[in-house]
Formats: C-alpha cells, structure tokens, sequence
C-alpha cells in the first residue's frame, strides 16, 4: 500500500504540472492529424478524377498538356485511380519542380486547377505542437511533456491494475455516482484501453524533438536526404565540361516508369526530369501508409541507361525505424482507420489531462492546494532499476527528476536542521 502511495504521488505532481501542456499537444496534434484531408476537400474537384478512362502514357500525358502550361521538370503519378495527377513546371535558379503546380486529368492531360498549398494555419498548429512557439525552449518543454506522459501512462497502468476480481471501475467505467469517482473511473479506464497506441504516439514524437531526437539522428548517421538524392552526370572528357544535354528518344521516359511500377507496384511516383546538363531523370516511389520515400531510380536520358537503383530496405534498421516515426505518429498507416485511432487517443490524451486536473480540483479541501505529502518508503530493487532505465532512454525526463530529488533532499535537510535548532533551543 505504501509503494501505491508513492507511485501515486508522483503520477499525481507529474500529470498536474504537465497537463496544460499534453492538453495543447492534444489539441494540436488532432488538427494536424487531418491535415491533408483538409487540403483535398478544400480542392475536390482539382484533386479528384471525374473520368474513368484509363491514364495516358507519361510521354503522351506530358505531348496533350496544352502549350501554355511550359516546361514540366516534375510529374507526380499516384497510384489510386480516383486521383488527379500533379505537374510542376520548371522555374529557373531552384530545384527541379518548384515552379507552379497543377492537377491534370490522366486520361487526357486536361488540366483541372492549380495545386493548393498547404494552409498557413497548419504550419502555425504544427509550430505550437513542436515548439509552443517558443523555438529551442519550447522544443525541450515539449520533450519534457512527451517523457514525463510515457511515465505517467506506466504508472498509470500500475494504480489501475486490479488486486483482486473486479469489474465496474476496472473493465468499465460507472455512469452515475460522486463526480469524483466517475471521474477517476473515466480516467482508469480510458487510459487503460488506449494506453498502446498512446504509448507508440508519444513515443515517436520523440523522433522530433531537442534532446532525444538529436541524439537518434546522431546514432543512425545515414543522412536520408543524400541516399535519395540522385548522382551528377559525369564529366565530358572531350570538351572539359559538363556532358551536354541530350534529346532523350521517344519511349525512354514511358520505359522508365513501367519499370519503376514493376519493382514498386503500388507506390505513387514522383517522376523528376531537370532541363540541367549535368542531371539525371530521377524516379522516387512514395506512399501516405508508411515512410513517405520508398526508395530511388535514376537515368540517363541521353542513353535511356538506369545508372542507379536504391531501396528502403538497403539503410539501417535505425534510419528505417526513424522513417517510420512520422507516419505512426500521425496515424499514416492504414489508412483512415489509423487517423481515426490516433483521433481518438489525441482525444484520449485531452480526456485524461483535463480529468486529472479536474479530479485534483474536487478532491482537495477549500482553502488548501490538496497536495500529497512526501513518504518515506524504502523503493524495492525492481522499481529503482525501472526508474534507471527509464531516466537513461528518456534524458530530459531523468534531468528534471534529478532536479526534483536534489530539490526535496535540500528541503528535507533545511526542515531537519530546522528542527535540531528548535530542538536546541528548547533544552537551553
């Protein structure tokens, strides 16, 4: 009873301390959860086909094109036949495709509208979720948050777990009864069966933040960026320069995606063709179910010659589980399905947050802040080892309850120095 106690205490200072931050966290991460069902139902009729014909090769798409759209350096072919395809036009002085994007009928290279950018709003909703606005200091807090709410959901799980048979307020909230009560029900309860997906949630968030995600980055070393970049053309050994740009034959470009589709069926393309001399056509197979770049395929126009191939599963498990950080983190797995259970977690998160602060304000008596006091209980072998483990994988959480230690063993002396002199003072 007394090791509850404990474990109580500090799930109760963690979760009231940190509450008002998990909730904006929640909040946040709700929005952006939807972010691109939000920007497709802004552009419906851009984004999504009307007709049912088959597309058009990628050489005969890019000749029906008409001749205002210019130059396109940039040709997005999704794999869901209900979509829209994307070209972006080449714009001088920046990378390939930067320049305006449309929406393109495939089976007639109609277009159909300008591609929407993402909303101002998200970027900000996103700034808040990262960094509370507040840059490097609001990233360490958010971090902060993130470790202290896996331990709060372990504890958590320990303060529920039954002792003996139980069913109402264990397996099954009550409905009716003191506020209290049904509030610490809700609260059991709900953490309970959301406590996995919750815990794979805050734990990829993790990826990005200050202190634990730089240091990741740091123990995977690829940098993902360069392994999808593709290599420069060489050197023309005759004139000294770069090799010149060469027409690239009719069906090299139509051979290329086909074989793409063969070694990634499925995926969504994104087909770059640079007018620079010294480029290749590059192919980079994406998906919104997982880590968004799959792998790389790069040729040479002037020979039609594929002069490098690269694939996801050829980088480290740490690069490829850092990939995948992002889209368990905001529900891009499976689908709707998934969005709809990271929701409801982020929901959850919100529930649990609100319902602790509102159970500390009913509980505690008028006049007073209703604070647990401090027990002086040996901690078993097993739970100091857990506390170890857990203040080396999470720093910035080991950190504060460092400080916190520190702070107590301080209080405890002055309070004990306190009494030896009241003591004295008393014998005089």
């Amino acid at each position: 009873m007394h090791l509850y106690r404990v474990v109580w205490r500090w799930h109760f200072y963690a979760g009231l301390i940190l509450a008002p931050v998990l909730m904006i966290s929640a909040i946040t991460g709700l929005m952006y959860i939807f972010k691109d069902d939000f920007r497709d139902a802004s552009n419906p009729s851009a984004v999504f086909r009307s007709s049912s014909q088959p597309p058009l090769a990628p050489e005969a798409l890019l000749a029906a094109l008409p001749r205002e759209v210019g130059p396109v350096d940039r040709l997005t072919l999704f794999a869901e036949p209900e979509r829209s395809w994307i070209v972006r036009l080449a714009e001088s002085g920046k990378q390939p495709g930067t320049g305006a994007g449309f929406h393109v009928e495939p089976a007639t290279g109609a277009v159909l509208g300008p591609v929407v950018k993402e909303p101002a709003l998200f970027k900000t909703v996103l700034d808040i979720h990262r960094r509370l606005l507040s840059g490097t200091v609001g990233r360490v807090v958010i971090e902060l948050a993130t470790s202290w709410a896996i331990v709060l959901l372990l504890t958590g799980v320990y303060l529920w777990w039954p002792k003996k048979p139980a069913g109402q307020g264990v397996w099954w909230p009550r409905w009716t009864g003191k506020p209290y009560a049904v509030l610490r029900d809700w609260h059991a309860v709900a953490g309970f069966y959301l406590v996995v997906p919750l815990v794979f949630i805050l734990a990829t968030g993790l990826f990005f933040t200050y202190v634990w995600g730089t240091g990741y980055k740091w123990l995977q070393g690829t940098d993902t960026k360069t392994f999808f970049e593709a290599p420069k053309r060489p050197l023309s050994p005759e004139m000294g320069t770069a090799a010149v740009s060469v027409e690239p034959s009719v069906g090299v470009l139509n051979a290329f995606v086909e074989r793409a589709r063969q070694r990634w069926p499925g995926f969504d393309l994104e087909v770059t063709m640079p007018h620079k001399k010294q480029a290749y056509w590059t192919i980079i197979p994406q998906t919104n179910r997982g880590p968004k770049r799959q792998g790389m395929m790069a040729l040479d126009p002037a020979t039609g010659e594929v002069v490098a191939e690269r694939d996801l599963s050829e980088l480290s498990w740490l690069t490829q589980l850092r990939m995948w950080a992002y889209p368990i983190h905001t529900g891009g797995v499976w689908g709707m399905t998934s969005k709809v259970l990271a929701a409801l977690s982020c929901l959850t998160l919100l529930g649990l947050s609100g319902s602790g602060l509102a159970m500390w304000w009913l509980r505690r008596k008028k006049g007073t802040l209703g604070l647990p006091r401090r027990l002086e209980v040996p901690l078993p072998q097993w739970l100091m080892t857990i506390i170890a483990v857990l203040a080396v994988a999470l720093p910035v959480m080991g950190i504060s309850l460092l400080v916190v230690l520190v702070g107590e063993w301080i209080a405890s002396r002055r309070q004990a120095n306190q009494a030896e002199t009241a003591e004295a003072a008393t014998a005089r």
